[in-house]
């Protein structure tokens, strides 16, 4: 038996293991609030997009997609949300109901950052990745007035971080404000929403110059004063939550856990850790990691000969399947050793600063001392 050794490797944080991903990372967890500052103008059932670079909701002085259209006259976000494709669109959005004046809807949205979908955009290169927010909603009393929060970034925010914006009112530049009846599908009227044919002076997005109503002189309005509204129009706070760990991979069942491992050790005992595969599904040979957290927070590396290294190395390499045990430590705890320990092991290939794990990240924590 060897003597167990300590070192220091203060470059390694806990498990951060340099900033190389793990192919499982945690998922980023984005909480959306969106409140209706308008007096009388309930907002239809929000479409939400979280996309990379690339997409815009809309853009002033060109023409509404037929998407937008449907959107700004009727409230209706299906065809806009059918219209975000592309690797560039993470994940879509629909509400399920109105907000009404002075109303908040608020929804969680989750971001992973290092599937598939996500690296075939940006580049497996192993930077970190975030997204954009797209929220867009009708003023469902006029006749094609929308607001939109247009791909803003949410580079930066943090875990327990929050940032808040607000909104102004846009017209689709589709469908004449006429505010007459039958034409508004809101409560004030009950009308009609979309309609394809686009009769407006101009066939492009703007801003909106706010409605008129019969209080102000339009007698055949449906609308009254308290239909009017100023920006901003809708208030958006996006907050941070904490992080969900995805747990293990989807394509793995494989196991490791220790065995005979104690919670207590003191100097002179026998460290004895053996670790076992009690499940398997993998096929492919690959490489096993032990390690050692110090109390410091440093971290060293198990080695076939029993000692601990400051190198970045598995402890085995190349384990075939049908190698399912194996004794990473033997040795006398020496005195000097003090304090709160974690031990570490797990399947994994390391190939250009990226990890691939083939099994769960087994964790076992102990003390040593009286």
């Amino acid at each position: 038996m060897n003597t167990l050794r300590t070192a220091t490797y203060s470059s390694l944080l806990a498990f951060g293991l340099i900033a190389a991903p793990l192919t499982y990372a945690q998922t980023a967890r984005y909480e959306i609030s969106v409140t209706n500052l308008t007096a009388n103008q309930p907002l239809s059932p929000l479409a939400i997009v979280l996309h990379g670079e690339g997409y815009h909701t809309m853009e002033i002085g060109q023409p509404a997609t037929l998407g937008l259209e449907r959107l700004a006259e009727g409230g209706d976000a299906n065809a806009f949300l059918a219209e975000a494709t592309g690797d560039h669109i993470y994940h879509t959005h629909a509400g399920e109901a109105p907000i009404a004046p002075g109303g908040t809807a608020s929804m969680v949205l989750e971001f992973d950052a290092d599937d598939k979908h996500t690296r075939a955009h940006h580049g497996d290169d192993g930077h970190k990745v975030y997204p954009y927010l797209s929220v867009t909603t009708m003023l469902v009393n006029t006749n094609d007035a929308f607001t939109s929060l247009n791909a803003k970034s949410l580079a930066g925010l943090e875990v327990g971080d929050s940032m808040t914006m607000r909104t102004i009112a846009y017209d689709a530049g589709t469908e004449l404000n006429t505010e007459a009846q039958g034409t508004i599908p809101g409560p004030a009227d009950g009308g009609e929403g979309f309609n394809a044919e686009r009769n407006d002076l101009s066939d492009m997005v703007t801003a909106h110059t706010g409605v008129v109503t019969r209080d102000d002189g339009l007698a055949t309005s449906v609308l009254d004063q308290s239909h009017r509204f100023l920006n901003p129009v809708t208030m958006i706070k996006i907050t941070r939550l904490e992080d969900m760990d995805k747990g293990e991979p989807e394509d793995t069942g494989t196991k490791v856990k220790f065995t005979d491992v104690q919670s207590h050790y003191k100097a002179g005992d026998r460290f004895l850790v053996e670790v076992e595969e009690p499940t398997t599904v993998r096929e492919q040979m690959t490489d096993l990691w032990a390690a050692l957290r110090m109390p410091d927070g440093t971290l060293l590396f198990a080695t076939t000969s029993g000692d601990l290294s400051t190198t970045q190395q598995p402890f085995k390499l190349e384990v075939s399947p049908e190698q399912r045990q194996h004794t990473v430590f033997d040795a006398v705890l020496p005195e000097g050793l003090d304090g709160d320990y974690m031990l570490l092991t797990f399947y994994a290939q390391y190939i250009d600063d990226v990890w691939t794990l083939h099994s769960n990240i087994m964790q076992h924590p102990f003390t040593v001392g009286e």
